[in-house]
């Protein structure tokens, strides 16, 4: 009894962890896979936890998306490509004074250079590259604000991407297709671009 004990724990303690690892890595894949299924409106809020770890006041400014589908989601199709980019304001940092120089430790010699205080928070989707290539890639930064982006609305858009892409359809946009989605604040409302390239291209109001 001993021995036929000794043999099942031969084989099956070794087919165990063959048998975890496998369930891990499938789960893994399984979880990696899906990443490239989500939605704007899962990265916008996903994004907002980070620009609001970075400023308590960030909001949500600039919204570009490319090879946009009808469904709200950002296709990959090649390692490298940009699904997302995000700029988030702060109105704190933004009417900050710079930030002033360090003292010089050295009598006479001058002043190190200030260092920016950016007043933006860029947060990219990808694809990576290289042996990243099925991996969904995130990255979040302070930035310089883009040039003319100087008023803020605390409100998000009223239109959802997908909405923005219905009503698109409806002006004769292609489906299925893949779109250049683009909308930012101007003025005290947001406004938005829906562009196919050969195809169509449309500027919306933020009206739904």
């Amino acid at each position: 009894m001993t021995k036929k004990t000794e043999r099942l724990k031969t084989y099956l303690v070794p087919g165990a962890v063959v048998a975890l690892l496998f369930g891990v890595t499938g789960g893994w894949l399984w979880w990696s896979s899906r990443q490239f299924d989500h939605p704007a409106d899962h990265w916008i809020a996903k994004a907002k936890r980070e620009a609001r770890a970075w400023a308590d006041d960030a909001e949500l400014s600039v919204i570009e998306g490319h090879y946009v589908r009808p469904d709200g989601v950002a296709d990959l199709p090649d390692p490298g490509n940009t699904g997302w980019r995000l700029v988030f304001r702060s109105e704190a940092l933004a009417n900050s004074p710079s930030s002033s120089p360090a003292e010089s430790t050295i009598p006479g010699a001058p002043p190190p250079p200030s260092t920016p205080r950016y007043a933006c928070f860029a947060y990219i989707v990808g694809r990576g590259s290289g042996r990243s290539g099925n991996l969904v890639r995130t990255n979040g930064d302070p930035v310089r604000c883009p040039r003319g982006l100087k008023q803020m609305s605390s409100e998000p858009p009223r239109c959802s991407v997908q909405e923005i892409w219905r009503r698109a359809e409806q002006l004769g946009a292609p489906n299925p297709g893949y779109a250049k989605i683009e909308a930012s604040v101007q003025g005290d409302g947001w406004r938005w671009s829906f562009q196919i390239p050969d195809h169509v291209e449309f500027e919306l109001p933020d009206d739904c």
